[in-house]
């Protein structure tokens, strides 16, 4: 669990990056194993929440977070070595704000057994 909230700061970190080094040209999106790691660290913790409350979630949830996931690294990865003067390099700084968010807000709803 720590190292899910250290990736949430470190995501969130290079996401004001991204939003304060915007004006220079220079500047892209590079690789941060911090950022590019905590889709897999949320299923990690997902396994061992489940696993230790005795959750089951519905696959239509499941499926959800699946997709989730798929946009969050697909964008990442497409946004990686853009400028921001590219609509891609705002959708994934845009992701680095949100997702560790939904999967904070997955989290409690799934321990609350909303999701089964």
């Amino acid at each position: 669990m720590a190292f899910f909230f250290l990736s949430f700061v470190m995501t969130y970190i290079a996401a004001m990056m991204n939003v304060i080094k915007a004006s220079d040209e220079t500047h892209k999106i590079e690789l941060d194993l911090f950022t590019y790691i905590i889709p897999f660290v949320s299923f990690i913790i997902d396994a061992s929440v489940k696993r230790a409350y005795q959750i089951q979630a519905r696959s239509l949830i499941m499926c959800g977070k699946i997709f989730v996931i798929f946009f969050y690294l697909s964008f990442y990865v497409i946004a990686l070595q853009r400028t921001s003067e590219s609509t891609i390099y705002w959708i994934a700084t845009i992701n680095f704000f949100v997702f560790p968010l939904l999967m904070l807000a997955y989290w409690i709803l799934l321990l609350k057994k909303k999701f089964s």
